[in-house]
C-alpha cells in the first residue's frame, strides 16, 4: 500500500516517537541486540567477498542509499534509479553511463516512522520491489546497518528483514548480524558498523571487525548511521564522535590499514566535507525521507585529530534553495492538520472561557488563566535554545501570538454582539477554532521559519514538518586499479503521479512517471580518491603519530 511522507508534527506520531525512543533507549541499557546476535551466531563470520567486475570496464560497481522508506513518491524514485541495469547522466558537457551495483549498501533509517512489520512491508519492501521486480542475474545483493528509526523496537524486525538470506525485489540480503564487511578488489574494504543509538560498539563487534582480515596498507571505506562530525564544537566532542574515532584508532589503524572515505545519512541531504589529499566526510541521507536544510551547515569542521579543517565542498539543494524552501513551513494549516486541529481546540477553550469571564464575571478567568498558562508553558518548553534566557525570549513571543490570536474573536464577539447569550459565546467558541487552525498554524509555521537560525531542534524541523519529497539522492562507486571514483546522484523533482507499465521485462519497473520523466543528475564532478595518499605525520590525542 503506497504511503504518504510521514507528518512529522502529527500529536499521534511526536508522542509514538517519543514513546519509541524512550523504550529503545532502556532496551539498549538492559538487552543489547547485538550482544544477542553474537550469542547465536558463535562464528565470527567471514567479510563477503567481491573479486568479480564489470566485464565492459574492468570496475566493480557499488551502490549507496540511505535514510529511506518514508513516502512512496520518494523512495520508489530513487529504487527506479538504482534498480536500472544502466543510469545515464551528464555533468559538464560529458555522459556517464553508469551500471547498476553489484551491491547496494543501505546506511541506516531503512524505515520511517517506526520499524513496524507493516511499515517495512509498504514503504521498503513494496517500493523496492516494484522498482525491479526480477530476476536478474547476475543478482545483486543488499547489505544494511541500522540507523535510529531501526533501533525503536530493538532491532527486531530489522534482523528479520536483513539478516535472513530473504530477497527484497531482485536484491539478495546477505548479512547475518546487523554491521558487516565486505571484501573489495584493489585491497579495498566496505566496513559497515552498528552504532545503536550512540551507545559503545560492543565487544563482539569488535572482534568481528579485528577478525575480518584487514592488512597493512588497506584503503577502508567506512559506513557509519550518523555523521557525527558535525556535533564537534570547540572543547566539546560528542559521543557518537568519540565512538567513530575510537574504531578507527583501535580496529583500522593498528591494522596498518587507513580509512579513505566515511559514508553516513542521517540527515537528509547530500554534503562532503573534505581535507585535500585525506579523507573524504560524506552524508547522502537522500533515500527517501524529508529533507533536511543545508544552509545551517558549518562551512569547516575541526575535527580531533586533524591540523587543517575539513571544508565543505558540497551540498544538495545547495544553501541558498534549502533556505528558500524553509518558507514553505507557512503552509501548516495543510501540513500538518493534525497539530491545526490541537491548536484549534486550544484557541476555542481560550475564546469561550474568555467570553465567559466578560459575560459571568470573575469566576471564568480562572479558566482563562489555566489554559493560558498551558499554552505557554507547552511553547516555552518546545523552545529549546541552547540558554534559558533565549528559550524564554523565543518561547515567550510565540506563546504571546498565540494568546493574542486565541482572544480577539471572543473581543471582537462582545463587542459586535454584548456579552450575554450562549448564541454569542459558542460563536466566540467557533471563531476562536477556525481562527487557530488557519491563522494559528500559519503562525506556527511563521515561528518555525524566524526561530530555526537560532533554536537547534528547529532547524530540523521547519522542513520536516512540510515533509518535502524532492532534493533525493544516493551513490554510484566504482572501483578499479586506479582507485575509487564516486558519482553523487541527484535527483531534483520526484514524480507525484505514476502509470503501470503495459510490457515490461524483468529488469524494468512495474510503475513509470505518469508524465515526463525521471531525471538523475550528477550533484557534483565524480570525486576521485586514489589507491593511496601520501601519509602526513600529524599529532593524535594520545601523544602517538599518525
Amino acid at each position: 500500500m503506497p504511503q504518504p511522507m510521514v507528518s512529522w508534527l502529527s500529536p499521534r506520531i511526536l508522542v509514538e516517537a517519543a514513546l519509541r525512543v524512550g523504550v529503545s533507549s532502556l532496551f539498549g541499557e538492559y538487552a543489547d541486540k547485538r550482544e544477542f546476535q553474537a550469542a547465536l551466531d558463535p562464528e565470527p563470520g567471514r567479510p563477503v567477498a567481491y573479486g568479480e567486475v564489470d566485464k565492459s570496464d574492468g570496475a566493480l560497481w557499488l551502490d549507496f542509499v540511505a535514510d529511506l522508506a518514508d513516502g512512496f513518491d520518494s523512495t520508489y524514485a530513487v529504487a527506479c534509479l538504482l534498480g536500472r541495469p544502466r543510469l545515464g547522466v551528464r555533468d559538464g558537457g560529458r555522459d556517464y553511463d553508469l551500471p547498476r551495483g553489484r551491491a547496494l549498501v543501505m546506511g541506516g533509517d531503512e524505515v520511517y516512522s517506526v520499524p513496524t512489520r507493516a511499515d517495512y512491508e509498504n514503504r521498503l519492501r513494496g517500493p523496492y520491489a516494484a522498482a525491479l521486480p526480477g530476476p536478474v542475474s547476475p543478482q545483486p545483493d543488499l547489505l544494511a546497518i541500522p540507523g535510529n528509526h531501526d533501533w525503536y523496537d530493538g532491532l527486531t524486525n530489522f534482523l528479520r528483514v536483513f539478516c535472513a538470506e530473504r530477497d527484497i525485489g531482485a536484491w539478495k540480503t546477505r548479512q547475518r548480524r546487523s554491521y558487516f564487511a565486505l571484501r573489495l578488489p584493489h585491497r579495498w574494504w566496505l566496513l559497515g558498523i552498528d552504532i545503536q543509538l550512540d551507545t559503545y560498539i560492543d565487544d563482539s563487534q569488535l572482534a568481528y571487525f579485528k577478525g575480518v582480515g584487514l592488512r597493512r596498507g588497506d584503503r577502508v571505506i567506512l559506513v557509519t548511521g550518523k555523521p557525527s562530525w558535525v556535533k564537534v564544537r570547540p572543547g566539546h566532542e560528542p559521543a557518537s564522535h568519540r565512538n567513530l574515532r575510537y574504531f578507527k584508532e583501535h580496529v583500522v589503524k593498528p591494522a596498518g590499514a587507513e580509512v579513505a572515505v566515511t559514508l553516513t545519512g542521517d540527515l537528509h541531504h547530500y554534503a562532503r566535507y573534505a581535507i585535500e589529499g585525506e579523507d573524504q566526510l560524506i552524508t547522502a541521507g537522500g533515500g527517501g525521507a524529508y529533507l533536511y536544510p543545508t544552509h545551517q551547515l558549518n562551512s569547516e569542521l575541526r575535527l580531533p585529530g586533524h591540523r587543517t579543517p575539513h571544508r565543505l565542498v558540497e551540498c544538495f539543494p545547495s544553501a541558498e534553495e534549502s533556505e528558500q524552501l524553509t518558507w514553505g513551513a507557512l503552509g501548516l494549516p495543510k501540513l500538518a492538520r493534525g497539530l491545526c486541529a490541537l491548536l484549534a481546540v486550544l484557541y476555542a477553550l481560550i475564546g469561550a472561557s474568555l467570553f465567559a469571564a466578560i459575560a459571568s464575571g470573575p469566576g471564568w478567568w480562572v479558566a482563562v488563566v489555566a489554559v493560558a498558562l498551558v499554552i505557554a508553558g507547552t511553547l516555552l518548553g518546545y523552545a529549546g535554545a541552547r540558554s534559558s534566557l533565549a528559550r524564554l525570549v523565543v518561547g515567550a513571543q510565540h506563546a504571546l501570538a498565540h494568546l493574542v490570536l486565541a482572544a480577539l474573536p471572543a473581543l471582537i464577539t462582545t463587542l459586535a454582539f454584548g456579552a450575554d447569550g450562549a448564541v454569542a459565546g459558542l460563536l466566540a467558541a467557533a471563531v476562536s477554532a477556525a481562527v487557530g487552525f488557519s491563522l494559528g498554524g500559519v503562525t506556527f509555521g511563521l515561528y518555525l521559519v524566524l526561530s530555526h537560525p537560532f533554536v537547534p531542534r528547529h532547524v530540523n524541523e521547519v522542513l520536516a514538518c512540510q515533509g518535502i519529497p524532492d532534493y533525493k539522492n544516493f551513490l554510484r562507486l566504482r572501483l578499479d586499479q586506479g582507485g575509487l571514483t564516486i558519482y553523487p546522484i541527484g535527483i531534483r523533482k520526484v514524480p507525484r503521479r505514476w502509470g503501470r507499465v503495459a510490457e515490461r521485462g524483468p529488469e524494468d519497473p512495474v510503475l513509470a512517471p505518469a508524465e515526463g520523466e525521471l531525471v538523475a543528475e550528477l550533484i557534483e564532478p565524480p570525486i576521485e580518491v586514489p589507491v593511496s595518499r601520501r601519509r602526513e605525520h600529524i599529532p593524535d590525542l594520545d601523544g602517538g603519530r599518525r
